[in-house]
């Protein structure tokens, strides 16, 4: 069941598949920009759209000792803004760890809200995927079984966990490459039931992936490890500028 969450403010700020670990940190220059925004007093709700962390799990200790810095740094961030969190296929059980941030499950994607007025859904994108996927989802975030691989990896010392960091590492992590329209359009039609002017997904790591179709406009936000930037979208009476702050030396 999706997520209704209100207005959120006109000026967002999306972060989305940073996919952050011990032997790549691309965070660094993100936690630069916000805490200059912040300093300048500029209000702004973060929406973290998920994969930010590579390996982040409510629950398994060995998965967020590495993260515990850039975890502490937007703890720091939320008592000063508003931040939303959608949980990814790489960062989930995450309400423990982020207990000042409204955490999105994927069972409640997309979440729907208003900026600006404007009504957005918001979805890290890997729900509708298949069935095995929704199966091979729901049980691995389930919080018993995290709980349970969690202990037996401290029992073994974080051996678990060191393995399948060691297989996550020989992934490369590049741009979607494809039928990026035939694709996107497959996308919007899952939310042909919802009553929104503008989708934002994650995921699938588009490189400027945009598409009207009707009354409906699809964002495929680009992969923050490739790029290192973030993208802020701002509603002045219902009109939309999207921009991407980094990039520009702001």
């Amino acid at each position: 069941m999706c997520l209704k969450l209100g207005e959120i403010g006109n000026h967002l700020i999306f972060v989305a598949d940073a996919h952050q670990n011990r032997f790549h940190n691309p965070l660094p220059g993100l936690f630069a920009f916000l805490e200059n925004e912040i300093r300048l007093q500029n209000d702004f709700t973060l929406i973290l759209m998920g994969d930010i962390f590579d390996m982040l799990f409510g629950g398994v200790e060995y998965s967020i000792k590495p993260h515990q810095n850039a975890i502490n740094q937007l703890k720091k961030i939320a008592q000063k803004r508003r931040v939303y969190y959608l949980e990814g296929n790489h960062d989930f059980n995450l309400q423990p760890i982020f207990s000042n941030m409204v955490v999105i499950r994927r069972e409640n994607q997309p979440a729907i809200a208003e900026c600006g007025g404007v009504r957005i859904a918001l979805a890290h994108g890997d729900f509708a995927v298949n069935r095995f996927y929704h199966f091979y989802a729901t049980c691995i975030r389930n919080p018993y079984l995290l709980n349970f691989l969690g202990g037996l990896d401290v029992c073994c010392k974080g051996k678990i966990f060191e393995q399948v960091e060691k297989r996550l590492q020989k992934q490369k992590i590049s741009y979607f490459y494809g039928l990026q329209k035939e694709f996107i359009e497959h996308r919007m039609q899952l939310y042909d039931s919802y009553e929104v002017e503008w989708i934002f997904e994650g995921h699938y790591h588009m490189q400027g992936g945009f598409l009207q179709k009707n009354e409906k406009k699809y964002v495929g936000l680009p992969v923050f490890y490739c790029i290192q930037d973030c993208f802020i979208v701002k509603s002045y009476n219902r009109l939309f500028f999207i921009y991407s702050p980094i990039a520009q030396g702001e």
